[in-house]
């Protein structure tokens, strides 16, 4: 029973020590919350909003999983994720926004996840975020995100999702991920129609998402010696989601060749319907071998 109090005492000392540092003058209170009205259940729930230059945002409730005072067990509720009615007021490129809790307690935990929208891609991974005076650091380029704060209450937890954007031409990102079999340094192919050819090598195959629509993919095989070759493919209707290799039906029309046997290196491309271009580098073998006519 001594050294739980010992170690009680630290931690209560360290606790003190973080407050202090962490704080430049008294932190602002937190306040009780009323019932939430929504479509949830309507137990005192935490409510979490972000501070914003012409009123807060509020956020849309994404989840929870609460013991609630009198109830045996917790009770647990999701949303399906981003499928809110929020909107998307504009930030600044970067912006460090103050996170508002009204709760009955400080959260033992809070994070933020942030993803492009379109694309559902994660933006700066998962972040941590002080539970006293906490402040959302987005250092974003110009689009629309999806914002989602996370906050534990000791084995308790409720999260919110917002909308924010920052001015500007979006760019265009992509998250990509592949299968992991072993497979020879050179992709090698019967012919240019082999369907491996937009493959990333002999096995594996690959799937990305992109944060603005694929109208075409375009594959180009060089050699200064031997010649070169596009074939361009549609993508029809336009997709945020492209897998290679492309499907054996895709519609496509190549430029340049017949190429003889040998060597070539190889690009491939999405682009949009805009033109915008993004090199499928990652993953994709940049070497062929074409063995056949």
């Amino acid at each position: 029973m001594t050294s739980r109090i010992s170690l009680l005492l630290i931690v209560a000392a360290l606790s003190a020590l973080v407050l202090s540092c962490d704080n430049v003058g008294d932190p602002p209170e937190v306040t009780a919350v009323p019932y939430w009205q929504g479509e949830w259940p309507a137990p005192p729930l935490p409510v979490m909003s972000l501070e914003h230059d012409d009123g807060p945002i509020l956020g849309d409730p994404h989840a929870y999983c609460w013991q609630f005072e009198g109830a045996t067990d917790r009770v647990c509720e999701e949303n399906y994720p981003w499928a809110g009615s929020y909107e998307y007021p504009e930030i600044a490129s970067f912006q460090r926004i103050p996170v508002i809790i009204e709760a009955e307690n400080r959260p033992t935990k809070l994070f933020a996840q942030v993803y492009t929208k379109p694309g559902d891609i994660m933006v700066g991974g998962l972040r941590r975020l002080s539970s006293v005076n906490p402040k959302l650091d987005l250092d974003l380029s110009p689009g629309e995100y999806n914002v989602r704060l996370i906050g534990y209450w000791q084995d308790n937890n409720v999260s919110y999702e917002f909308g924010v954007s920052v001015p500007g031409q979006a760019a265009l990102i992509a998250e990509c991920s592949m299968t992991l079999i072993g497979v020879d340094s050179v992709l090698t192919l019967e012919s240019l129609d082999d369907p491996r050819r937009t493959a990333p090598d002999d096995a594996n195959g690959m799937g990305c998402r992109f944060t603005k629509p694929i109208a075409s993919v375009m594959m180009t095989l060089h050699s200064d010696t031997l010649g070169s070759f596009t074939e361009t493919f549609q993508i029809d209707p336009p997709s945020i989601t492209v897998g290679l290799p492309l499907p054996d039906n895709a519609a496509s029309e190549g430029t340049g060749g017949p190429l003889l046997a040998g060597t070539y290196s190889r690009r491939v491309v999405a682009l949009t319907e805009e033109g915008e271009e993004w090199s499928f580098g990652w993953g994709m073998l940049e070497e062929v071998e074409i063995v056949g006519p």
